[in-house]
């Protein structure tokens, strides 16, 4: 870019020249001045807006109308005057001046002049008499002497004194006065001047006071100014109009768009009353004004009315005519602006003149010849300064040096106000390096560094979060973080703001991790010590990597645990806020599992049992312990009432509280007869004793605990459950007694003995000895709601339970499936399969349809009972199809079978074939399909069976047949003999029994196969019946499908 050298500025008073291309002004002006000179117009009026060229106009109107005078009064430079006065004034010396010659009397003008600006003057003289301190006091003194001359003769003895003593300090006591003033007027000179001076100017200061003037004199002076009354200056403006004789005057009130509102209306009222209402023959006048101003000053006289607009009836009742200059076009002002720019800087720059012109076209909405004066004008004082700075950057901030100068750092980093040249000039270093030399008017070079250093610097130590944002969004930013972060004595603050960057920030993702390390490296190892988590190391954790932030958190921690003052009852909540924070940040890290690894916190007895009150069961993730001995001391050294004592539970099953629990049961022995000490202590008893509790009461001491409590008491449900822990081993003397409440169906104390019972019995022993109180409702009640409870810990045998699930259920009138339910949340691991034989079989029954746990533990276990069985166990099975092992197979299904169980199977089959002694065929038919269904091969043992039928026909019966013929069928165990089994197992005459003949349709295909094996003569028999029976359809169906050849009968 060429350098320019020297610029200047341009004059901003109008030129009276059109230099405009449609020449539109010189055309108003000809038609102005043509109006001017008709005696029918008085006042004209210039309507445009602010910098349009209104007073360009008039320059040009007083050029073609070159007989005229032009008197031009400036409204806006006389608002704070008053108006009628500083127009006749300004009027008066205007005609009255010699060079002008206007009128022919000056000498008459003058003198006016000269009385209209002359100030009357009023002096007031006031006289105050007054008194000096002297004089009062000389007053005082003639008065007091006589009177005291008067009654000193008549003073006695006072208090003891004599007369005289009283007399002497009457008549004295004006001296000592004076004495007591010069005395304090010697003490306070003496501070000042020497010994022997301080005698003197003592008693100049004590006799002063005789000095003062009697009287003062005040004068009061008053300056008045009259405004010219409405007669007044209408007089004289019309005397004006006589003096200038054929001479003609052309008055303009200038500047009226830059007049506020609140002067318009009074200036513009009194030139309605002077010159629209009145007529002059040599005096003519001329407004410029802007329409949309004046309508605001007269916004407040409109009505609620919208169609009211006193400002249009106002302008059209002053003016005569009024002529609207409209802003210049487009074309014209870039003409103008060139002609101006070149004016003030000699030669352009095309390129960087394009930018200028672009920018001034963007940043103003109204364009106007003044505007573009004045704006040009400002960049040129600019320019004076520095000529390094590119001229479109000194454009931009010249044309939006408000919003830049309101918010620096703002618009320079967010520049919003660049609307549509964002994109050119927004993420530019040199815009940003410009625009704050601009700013600070600095060196453009080291503009952003030097400013934004100290600034960046302040942001952070004085926690300035958006001035430290703003700053962030530089380009500038990267390059000083580091340096004046290591200026920092402390990163506290730095933590937290720099944990307040976003998206906008001019710094990569590496250098910001960077950062964050250094200041974990810096600052891990120097914590203060106190005791709280501050906001800066919860930050610090966020910003570093998972391992790291562990580190600072255990460093954290040990600070805290290390700390003098170390609060085990705050400690918690600091880590649990902490926790809380790291969630919030998706920071997966378990402040808890860091706690693990760090040592426990040993605290005083005192202290410890205030935590775990706070804490109760989660004391233990806080790593915080106390000596086990100082617990027990502390814990049996107190007094104990009906507190809330649940913080007991927290601790009992973690520490060793025998000492404190032979003390309780100490104090419960002596305390027997006391029932408030007594009820506490069995309370602390429940919490940290075994179940159930030994209370070392006896049947005796339960009674007459009982009569002493009643049903508003929790004690009194305590004595019952005692009652009915001790079962049918309680004393019969003492037990009638509590027969009513066994008897009562009391809903209410149901529930309360089963919320109770366990303190005093296990559970299964409760439920099994039902069979003692079979009778009571009260018993069965408090079963019942016992086995709903689901958040309570039982102590039980399942075992125990199981054997008993028929008299449980019986005695107490449990539903099956309600006992079998609680038993299913009850299952442990204590359950063998040797258990089964002993349970009884209608809990399989019962628990079959029940799709539980408990149900599934059960079967599998009965399936590995009865898979370890051995052939003799398994034929003792089979022998007896009435024994509970064998109801309990089939009840669970087994079909698991093994060879010790096949062979058993084999054995006590054949014997009851070979003896005759069959029976139970379902039995046996749901045993093989058992055995066929579980693909344990039985072809062996099929043959075995059937070769007892080769071996003798005489085994074979109607029961076997249809026992063994399908599996023989299935199995090929018939095919490899054909003829031994016609004769032996597939006999004609068994033809007889509807259910074999269907047996032997349904497996035709394989009868057929056997058939087709033999001859005729072997066949002979078994066709020869279905013939005899071919009337039977089921018979005919057979033979048809075997292929046998009927002879049908009639």
């Amino acid at each position: 870019m060429q350098e320019i050298v020297k610029p200047k500025f341009l004059p901003n008073t109008p030129i009276g020249d059109d230099l405009f291309e449609g020449k539109s002004q010189n055309k108003i002006a000809d038609v102005v001045a043509s109006v001017i000179q008709d005696k029918n117009f008085q006042i004209i009026g210039i309507d445009g807006s602010w910098g349009t060229g209104k007073s360009n106009l008039v320059e040009i109107i007083k050029k073609k109308l070159s007989n005229h005078h032009f008197f031009i009064y400036d409204v806006w430079g006389h608002q704070e005057d008053e108006q009628r006065k500083a127009i006749l004034v300004e009027l008066t010396e205007y005609i009255s001046c010699e060079k002008r010659n206007l009128i022919t009397n000056k000498t008459k003008w003058k003198d006016k002049l000269k009385k209209l600006l002359a100030k009357e003057k009023e002096v007031t003289t006031i006289n105050r008499p007054y008194l000096s301190a002297g004089f009062i006091y000389s007053l005082f003194s003639i008065i007091y002497i006589p009177t005291v001359n008067t009654f000193k003769s008549d003073l006695t003895n006072f208090f003891g004194i004599q007369s005289f003593f009283w007399k002497l300090l009457l008549v004295t006591f004006p001296i000592f006065i004076v004495i007591a003033i010069y005395l304090y007027n010697f003490v306070c000179s003496w501070t000042k001047y020497d010994f022997f001076a301080s005698f003197k100017i003592a008693s100049q200061k004590t006799f002063q006071v005789y000095t003062n003037k009697q009287e003062e004199e005040t004068k009061i002076e008053t300056i008045s100014e009259n405004e010219p009354s409405v007669r007044d200056f209408r007089n004289w403006l019309k005397e004006i109009d006589i003096d200038l004789e054929q001479k003609k005057l052309i008055l303009v009130f200038d500047n009226f768009d830059r007049l506020p509102k609140k002067h318009i209306l009074s200036i513009w009222s009194s030139i309605h009353i002077f010159f629209s209402e009145e007529k002059y023959k040599n005096i003519k006048v001329i407004i410029p004004f802007d329409r949309l101003h004046i309508k605001n000053a007269f916004k407040e006289l409109n009505s609620g009315d919208s169609s009211t607009d006193y400002a249009n009836d106002y302008i059209n009742k002053t003016f005569d005519l009024v002529y609207r200059v409209s802003q210049p076009i487009l074309s014209d002002w870039k003409d103008f602006f060139k002609g101006k720019w070149e004016e003030a800087f000699g030669t352009i720059d095309e390129e960087e003149y394009l930018k200028v012109i672009q920018a001034y076209e963007t940043f103003r909405e109204k364009i106007t010849p003044r505007e573009i004066i004045a704006c040009i004008n400002e960049i040129v004082s600019i320019k004076l300064l520095d000529t390094s700075i590119p001229d479109r950057y000194i454009t931009i901030f010249v044309l939006n040096k408000d919003e830049i100068l309101e918010s620096p750092l703002k618009a320079i980093s967010d520049p919003t106000f660049l609307q549509g040249l964002s994109h050119l000039y927004k993420e530019e270093e040199d815009f940003q390096k410009y625009i704050t030399a601009l700013t600070y008017q600095i060196n453009p070079d080291s503009a952003l560094e030097v400013v934004y250093k100290k600034q960046l610097k302040d942001s952070i130590i004085n926690s300035k979060e958006e001035l430290f944002k703003e700053i962030s969004k530089t380009s500038v930013f990267d390059k000083i973080i580091d340096s004046v972060i290591s200026e920092l004595s402390s990163l506290d603050t730095l933590i937290v703001i720099l944990d307040k960057l976003d998206e906008h920030a001019k710094i990569s993702k590496v250098h910001l991790q960077s950062l964050w390390n250094n200041i974990y490296y810096r600052t891990v190892n120097t914590f203060a010590d106190n005791f709280s988590i501050l906001e800066y190391q919860k930050v610090l954790t966020k910003n570093i990597d998972i391992d790291k932030s562990k580190i600072c958190i255990s460093k954290i921690i040990e600070k805290l645990q290390k700390y003098s003052q170390f609060d085990p009852s705050e400690f918690p909540r600091m880590i649990n806020d902490f926790q809380n924070y790291l969630d919030k940040e998706n920071i997966v890290i378990n402040i808890f599992d860091i706690l693990k690894t760090m040592p426990i916190k040993d605290v005083d007895a005192k202290h410890f049992i205030k935590f775990i009150q706070g804490q109760k069961d989660n004391y233990k993730n806080y790593r915080i312990s106390t000596n086990e001995n100082n617990l027990n001391e502390f814990l049996s050294s107190q007094e104990y009432q009906q507190q809330n004592l649940d913080y007991l539970k927290a601790i009992a099953n973690d520490y060793n509280l025998s000492d404190f629990e032979a003390n309780i049961k100490g104090k419960i022995k002596e305390n027997k007869g006391a029932i408030s000490t007594l009820k506490p202590l069995i309370n602390i008893l429940k919490i940290i004793s075994g179940h159930p509790l030994d209370t070392n009461l006896t049947d005796s001491d339960i009674y007459s605990l009982f009569n002493q409590t009643n049903n508003d008491e929790d004690f009194y449900y305590d004595l019952i459950c005692l009652r009915l822990s001790k079962s049918n081993n309680f004393d019969n003397h003492y037990a009638r007694y509590f027969n009513q409440i066994l008897d009562s169906n009391d809903i209410n104390l149901a529930k309360q003995i089963a919320e109770r019972i366990e303190f005093y019995i296990d559970f299964d022993d409760f439920l099994i000895n039902g069979k003692h109180f079979s009778n009571s409702p009260l018993y069965k009640n408090a079963t019942n709601y016992l086995l709903t409870l689901t958040d309570t810990e039982h102590l039980y045998i399942l075992k125990d339970l199981l054997n008993n699930f028929d008299e449980i259920c019986n005695n107490l009138d449990i539903a099956p499936d309600i006992l079998i339910n609680k038993l299913n949340t009850l299952l442990d691991d204590t359950l063998k399969p040797e258990h089964i034989e002993e349970f009884p079989t209608s809990l399989f029954d019962d628990i079959k349809q029940n799709d539980c746990h408990l149900k599934h533990e059960l079967f599998q276990l009965a399936n590995t009972y009865y898979k370890n069985l051995n052939k003799e166990q398994w034929s003792n099975i089979f022998e007896d199809f009435e024994t509970e092992e064998y109801t309990r197979l089939k009840t669970i299904e087994f079909s698991d079978w093994n060879s010790y169980s096949l062979e058993a199977l084999k054995t006590v089959l054949s014997t009851s074939i070979k003896d005759n002694t069959f029976s139970n065929i379902d039995e046996w038919e749901y045993l093989l399909n058992s055995f066929i269904k579980s693909g344990l091969s039985l072809d062996n043992t099929l043959k075995d069976l059937r070769d007892i039928f080769y071996s003798n026909a005489g085994y074979i019966s109607i029961d076997l047949f249809k026992l063994l013929f399908k599996p023989f069928i299935d199995h090929s165990i018939l095919q490899d003999n054909p003829k031994e089994a016609f004769r032996t197992f597939i006999k004609a005459d068994f033809l007889n029994d509807s259910k074999i003949i269907q047996l032997l349709t349904d497996n035709s295909e394989k009868v057929k196969e056997i058939m087709q094996a033999l001859d005729n003569t072997s066949l002979a028999d078994f066709k020869q019946a279905i013939n005899d029976k071919i009337n039977d359809d089921n018979i005919k169906l057979l033979a048809t499908k075997l292929g046998i050849k009927t002879n049908k009968k009639k």
